[in-house]
């Protein structure tokens, strides 16, 4: 699958979990561009083999498109210290099927939609 992909979109790239994906999806030979929402994660998330680096946050839209431009897939597990995480996540993860060819998400994070376009 990765083959067929040539930029993914890792959000939250330097949190607990999605940490992890970014070295693993280079090492597949994805190209990772990684969002964090503070600037100082940056050159951390470079390091675990991220190409691209993205500031923005989960609340604000327009940084979220711009994150978004240019990639064919998002690698998204919801940040468990979000109160209205699972508002976000239903919402998100919508917008990221529109704008991509593929939203992977850890199953059961996001109850309320599909983690997975076919």
């Amino acid at each position: 699958m990765i083959s067929s992909i040539s930029k993914i979109l890792a959000v939250g790239a330097a949190g607990k979990f999605a940490g992890l994906v970014v070295p693993a999806l280079a090492e597949r030979g994805a190209k990772v561009r990684g969002l964090v929402w503070d600037a100082g994660q940056g050159e951390a998330v470079r390091k675990s083999g991220a190409t691209e680096i993205a500031i923005g946050d989960l609340r604000d839209r327009a940084s979220l498109d711009s994150a978004l431009k240019g990639v064919d897939a998002v690698f998204y597990i919801a940040p468990a210290f979000l109160p209205d995480e699972a508002d976000i996540g239903a919402r998100e993860t919508s917008e990221f099927l529109k704008m991509t060819t593929t939203a992977l998400a850890l199953p059961g994070t996001m109850p309320r939609t599909r983690a997975l376009k076919e």
